[in-house]
């Protein structure tokens, strides 16, 4: 058999090419309509600045979203990255030669999340429940792994609590997802329903309760909900997800 240096074959991939003052990098992170996404690196000073060019916005509107919602917490999310959102672009802080492979990383994969989240929320973010927008991301990611229907749960007491949204990963784990509104009677039923099923110790359950980052919410009053389970911004449920089955 013929011996081929595959590393010589995948270094001379068009991965990387020169427009005007600036370089563009085809990366390796897949965009939600399958093309690679791909950065721009600028100079700046003595270091240089990586951004998605407005991939992720231009992502969301060649999807049919008409007006893509870059709202508080979807700049929290961007932010959350250690990037900034300027003029329609996910950019990063100006970085030095060694650490431009990280960033290179870190803003296509921002990219990604940033439209898949765009894409399946939709225009009206403000207009959908906040279940709705949950599912919509779940199903939106992890299509293969959510359940059709709400998942029913004796919980340590034996009452019955119902989780409209739950995945099923393969191994054999199961993520219980519940979505609470800013307000004090949702804020203490799911911290009891969530610590209740928690009491019941079973390895194979993972409980995840998701917020809403733009409603304002206190440090105290997310305090509150990790008594029932890991609270989780609404923006980061994604990764969030994609963590727990790494």
């Amino acid at each position: 058999m013929m011996d081929i240096d595959l590393c010589e074959i995948v270094r001379s991939w068009a991965i990387c090419q020169r427009d005007g003052e600036e370089h563009v990098v085809t990366t390796h992170c897949q965009l939600p309509n399958g093309s690679l996404a791909k950065v721009r690196i600028r100079r700046s000073g003595t270091g240089w600045i990586v951004s998605d060019g407005g991939a992720a916005l231009d992502e969301a509107i060649s999807s049919g979203v008409e007006r893509p919602n870059f709202g508080m917490n979807v700049r929290r999310a961007i932010r959350g990255k250690g990037l900034s959102f300027v003029d329609g672009r996910i950019e990063s802080p100006r970085v030095a030669m060694e650490s431009l492979f990280n960033a290179v990383v870190v803003v296509a994969n921002a990219a990604r999340d940033i439209a898949e989240t765009l894409i399946f929320v939709g225009s009206h973010f403000d207009h959908e429940s906040l279940e709705s927008r949950a599912r919509k991301i779940l199903v939106g990611r992890f299509h293969t792994w959510v359940l059709a229907k709400p998942v029913i749960m004796l919980g340590a007491s034996e009452r019955e609590h119902k989780f409209e949204n739950a995945l099923d990963l393969p191994d054999g784990r199961k993520i219980l997802v519940d979505v609470v509104k800013h307000q004090g009677n949702s804020i203490n039923s799911s911290v009891v329903a969530n610590l209740d099923v928690q009491r019941l110790n079973n390895p194979k359950l993972v409980q995840r309760i998701v917020f809403d980052p733009s409603e304002s919410w206190k440090n105290e009053e997310i305090a509150l909900l990790s008594v029932g389970a890991v609270p989780v911004a609404l923006p980061n449920l994604g990764d969030a997800i994609a963590s727990i089955a790494a």
